[in-house]
């Protein structure tokens, strides 16, 4: 598949440190990454039984002015 220009390249590592900056979560998630066309999606599964799973995208900065990130319960 041809890469779409602007589309994010992070590694799981990198989406969870981002993650983590932004929304304030515990590094105690395991991360799989989800498909998509042209931004990147993870799923975000807590380690902890008490605390929620999430979904966390990366847009494509050719749609979006900068990166914009978006983290969503499962």
């Amino acid at each position: 598949m041809a890469s779409i220009e602007g589309a994010p390249s992070f590694t799981s590592d990198e989406a969870l440190e981002h993650a983590v900056l932004q929304f304030g979560l515990s590094r105690h998630y395991r991360v799989s990454p989800l498909p998509s066309y042209d931004d990147q999606n993870w799923r975000l599964q807590s380690l902890d039984a008490a605390n929620p799973s999430f979904v966390f995208k990366i847009a494509n900065a050719g749609t979006n002015q900068g990166l914009d990130t978006t983290l969503s319960l499962t």
